[in-house]
Order: structure tokens, then sequence, then C-alpha cells
């Protein structure tokens, strides 16, 4: 997938972030206008493609399960003819704590609690739900 495509009824507008799965990209939706994050898998091999799409599909029935504000709610979710598969999730604007960190190089104490508080309170929701996060 590449930035300008369109992919069903979302238009791809710039890759923002890249990992061992695929690409996500900021993307608008075309019916609603809509901004949107959607991860598309990179090119599956044909024996790996089974596994990968259980993974695909464990991820979906997951974040279905948990509704917090610090989790993204996921929209959408499909696969083309070539075998890409997709999530189409809520865009949250902003830096991400990396960047954040880089540019602060030391986070004040309360920033610092605040963030660590936010995580805590997203994964304990998930945990409530059974689930373990792997990253």
């Amino acid at each position: 997938m590449n930035v300008g495509q369109q992919l069903s009824h979302y238009m791809l507008e710039e890759v923002i972030g890249t990992g061992g799965f695929g690409d996500v990209f900021r993307a608008r939706d075309l019916e609603s206008g809509l901004e949107i994050a959607i991860k598309c898998s990179h090119i599956i091999e044909a024996d790996k493609r089974k596994e990968t799409e259980q993974r695909f599909m464990r991820e979906i029935s997951c974040t279905k399960r948990v509704n917090h504000p610090r989790i993204v709610q996921l929209y959408d979710y499909g696969s083309l003819p070539d075998g890409t598969l997709y999530l189409v999730m809520e865009y949250v604007k902003g830096i991400t704590l990396e960047k954040k960190i880089k540019e602060e190089k030391k986070l004040p104490y309360l920033m610092a609690s605040d963030i660590v508080l936010q995580i805590l309170g997203a994964l304990s929701e998930a945990h409530n739900q059974g689930l373990v996060h792997r990253d």
C-alpha cells in the first residue's frame, strides 16, 4: 500500500508508522470525511498466510472487547485480493511518547507519572478482559 492509494472508501494520506506486521497510515474516510488510521499488513507469503490471518483475527477480537478512552477504537477491517490485511481505527492526533521523550530528554515527574497512570489504566482494562499486551 502507498500514500495516495485508495483502499475501499479510504484514501491513504501519510505513513505514520512501520512495524513487523506492516505500515500504519493516516487516512481519510471518503464517505464521512473522518480522519482515521489504517494498519495494513505487508504482503504475506502463501505458507504464512493462515497463521498471519489467525493472528490478525485475534487482534480484531481483542480490540473489540476492550473499551477504554486510552485504547483506540476499531471501526472496520478486511482483506484485499492480494492477501493484504487491514484494520481501520480511530486516529489520535499528537506526538508519540518516544518523540516526546527525545524532545524533553527528561520528563518532569508530574508529566511522567500522569503518562504512566494513563498507560496502566488502559492495561488494567485489557487485563480485566483477560488480555495481555505483547508489546
